[in-house]
């Protein structure tokens, strides 16, 4: 019988030029989930959550909580400013409709 060696997939994201990033890796064993990490690193300083996949659906659902509470209608509407946006001209009688825009 053949063990299987696990599979480790790493996504990271830089966030900024002085060395800020934002890690996320996890580990499967034969397409089965074993373990899910998140690393926040901030120059020399740097935080690490391990969860198992069962505690990951229990964040995720607060993240997707989170993240429809922002899209929701309960805030205010921002208004872009009415001078310039990206070098265009915008006149009274052009409407920048931002209920279209989707910040996801």
């Amino acid at each position: 019988m053949q063990n299987d060696k696990p599979k480790e997939t790493v996504w990271t994201i830089h966030t900024g030029p002085d060395h800020q990033t934002i890690e996320f890796r996890y580990s499967e064993i034969q397409g089965i989930l074993q373990s899910i990490t998140f690393q926040i690193n901030n120059r020399n300083n740097y935080a690490i959550l391990e969860m198992t996949p069962i505690q990951f659906q229990k964040i995720y659902l607060i993240l997707r909580s989170f993240h429809d509470l922002l899209i929701s209608d309960n805030f205010p509407q921002i208004q872009p400013p009415k001078e310039k946006l990206n070098d265009l001209d915008l006149s009274a009688n052009q409407d920048i409709k931002t209920d279209e825009w989707d910040p996801w």
